[in-house]
């Protein structure tokens, strides 16, 4: 006798219950997600599904109807894309979780519960899934029917909300066919009807387009930008870059010779190794990664109003935004076109489009006027450098006035001095910090900036943290082409902005007779006071046995070492028999040494006797208020009586 249903749910094996829910024509009060379940053929199909909540949220819902085509485990092996698109499955949000929604609603029609004798009843070409237009090739004779190149294996399979059908290959969803190579697909990418130089011309000319046909596991994203970005780059990266030609564009990424750097540089460097999907990122996002060639990092970015940035190309938003799904990544067209950056450049990214305050740093950097995108080729060795960049508070060290002077060329010297001296030569990693204090047992240390002064280093190990001359190293390790930048609390500051004129005399133990003097006759606060000045100091031993009267040392000496403006060596050799006057009236003949080719300042104390000569010995010592030169004999416009012998 034939048992009833609940009576064959009672057998030990419970293969007869699962089969009875696969019986065509027959619902049984199953939904497509019990019949997904029942069938270990297509797990690797509900696991996709199960994944993006699709087998839970949609196909138990009974309120909703479906065709679903669901590829057999061998289907779904025997696709490339789909193994690639799984492998992150186990995540809690999938790495390619946007390549493989498109791809699984391929394989589901919305609203309609279709036999397989509908979909081949001759009426219809073609059937609108979710996602694609799939193609209908009807049943002809003993030729058995295709829907989006796949057969039917097992038809009809009834659920309450709709009918499965088990399918022999995947169907592809569109974009499996496209990789980024086909950069004609986005029209901001060229070629372009006006003839301008675009992406693809770039791209073409260097032979690059392999490049974007990689298929890597971790996900790909492709950030490309459009022909407007192309015909302006000279705006956004002159004097910043290397440049060989009047427009970078043809002296360097339409350069014969500079094929294999271009690729490196630009194509290569637009590829970054993760699926960046603007939906699921959220506002105020910021993160550093690294581009797939390893060239720099590249400064990731989503603004309060969800606009996407790398490093400072912004994704096209007008009319709507401008991104696209390739086989091999998701991909954004961008209104700047990004190139492999210098640290500086990183930091002039993280200022603008990162929450970080870095907004002073940043300044400093760019008025520099040095190559920013590979700064060894301006300052340095020409070996990678080191270069630290401080928050906005750490430059109210400032006073309003060192910055307005620092801002202007007469204080160019200065101002690169202070850029210097926050700069190693070679790099240093967070790492080789920590190692280094634990070299020195435990204690702080110091290591020589490009000023030539030195920076101190310390370590908190409770903390876990690096500090730089006090202040925490708090974000570390962001790579440039030309070497390592890192984002500290405090500022390292040179004596060319703490110690004025007379703060630099103190300091010297050699100079100290002149220092006495000046403190004597109260000219301290002149020598801080005024700006720009010239301040010459001469060493102890040729004040030595000088006879002068107090009353006059003033202005009949000590001024005559103080001069307005700043003269650098450079300057004073140019200024050879030309007369410079000093801070009390008197004037002076500028010369040279001809054997050091140091300057000199002559003046010839009585008429048609010899002249008097006082050279500089060190050169262009940088003061906050100005410069100051060491010079081998005190400037006296009238030769001093000289004190006789001790008895």
């Amino acid at each position: 006798m034939k048992l009833p249903c609940f009576e064959l749910c009672i057998v030990p094996s419970l293969l007869w219950c699962s089969l009875l829910l696969l019986i065509p024509g027959v619902a049984n009060g199953a939904t497509l997600r019990d019949l997904l379940l029942a069938d270990d053929s297509l797990s690797l199909f509900r696991g996709c599904l199960s994944a993006l909540r699709l087998l839970e949220d949609e196909l138990d819902d009974t309120d909703r109807t479906y065709t679903i085509f669901a590829p057999t485990n061998k289907a779904m092996q025997e696709s490339r894309f789909f193994q690639l698109y799984m492998s992150s499955m186990d995540q809690t949000v999938p790495r390619w979780k946007h390549h493989l929604d498109p791809a699984v609603r391929n394989h589901m029609v919305e609203n309609e519960a279709m036999t397989e004798a509908q979909i081949f009843d001759g009426s219809k070409n073609h059937i609108f899934s979710m996602e694609d237009s799939l193609v209908v090739h009807a049943l002809n004779g003993d030729t058995l029917g295709l829907i989006g190149g796949a057969r039917i294996e097992a038809a009809d399979l009834r659920a309450d909300n709709g009918i499965l059908h088990v399918i022999d290959k995947v169907m592809p969803a569109d974009f499996f066919a496209h990789s980024f190579e086909e950069l004609e697909r986005q029209q901001e990418f060229g070629p372009d009807w006006l003839d301008r130089v675009s992406l693809q011309t770039i791209v073409d000319f260097n032979n690059a387009r392999r490049v974007y046909t990689s298929l890597v596991e971790e996900g790909q994203t492709m950030v490309g930008c459009r022909i407007r970005a192309l015909n302006r780059i000279g705006l956004f990266y002159l004097p910043k870059t290397l440049n060989r030609s009047p427009e970078i564009k043809f002296g360097e990424f339409l350069n014969a010779s500079n094929r294999e750097q271009t690729v490196h540089d630009m194509i290569e460097y637009s590829l970054i190794h993760k699926n960046y999907y603007r939906i699921d990122l959220p506002d105020h996002y910021i993160e550093w990664v690294m581009a797939s060639n390893g060239c720099s990092h590249i400064l990731v970015s989503k603004s309060s109003t969800g606009r996407l940035c790398f490093n400072d190309g912004c994704q096209v938003a007008d009319p709507k935004p401008r991104e696209f799904l390739a086989n091999n990544g998701y991909g954004y067209v961008v209104d700047k076109c990004i190139v492999c950056s210098g640290a500086a450049m990183l930091l002039e990214y993280a200022a603008v489009y990162s929450p970080y305050s870095l907004k002073d740093a940043a300044q400093f950097w760019e008025s520099s006027e040095w190559n920013l995108r590979n700064l060894s080729m301006s300052v340095g060795d020409g070996r990678p450098v080191t270069i630290f960049a401080a928050i906005d508070a750490a430059f109210d060290v400032f006073a309003s006035d060192d910055r307005a002077r620092l801002s202007t060329d007469k204080w160019k010297v200065h101002q690169l001095n202070f850029l210097r001296h926050n700069m190693l030569q070679g790099v240093y990693m967070e790492d080789d910090f920590v190692e280094l204090w634990y070299n020195n047992s435990g204690k702080e240390y110091n290591i020589t900036a490009l000023s030539g002064e030195n920076i101190t280093f310390d370590y908190d190990e409770e903390r876990k943290k690096v500090m730089v001359e006090g202040g925490d190293l708090w974000f570390s390790n962001i790579k440039g082409i030309d070497g390592y930048l890192h984002l500290i609390a405090a500022l390292p500051v040179p004596k060319s902005v703490t110690h004025y004129v007379y703060d630099l005399g103190a300091s010297w133990e050699d100079y100290t007779t002149q220092i006495t003097l000046i403190d004597t006759v109260f000219l301290k606060q002149d020598l801080r006071r005024l700006a720009p000045i010239t301040g010459l100091f001469a060493h102890n031993d040729d004040w030595a046995n000088k006879v002068i009267e107090l009353e006059d040392i003033s202005k009949a000496v000590l001024e005559n070492h103080i001069f307005a403006e700043l003269w650098w060596c450079s300057t004073l050799r140019d200024m050879v028999g030309q007369d410079l006057e000093s801070h009390n009236g008197q004037t002076w003949t500028v010369s040279v040494n001809e054997t050091t080719n140091m300057p000199c300042f002559d003046t010839v104390a009585v008429f048609g006797g010899p002249i008097r000569r006082s050279c500089i010995t060190e050169c262009d010592i940088l003061a906050r208020n100005g410069v100051v030169h060491k010079v081998d004999k005190v400037l006296f416009f009238e030769v001093p009586r000289t004190a006789g012998p001790q008895v």
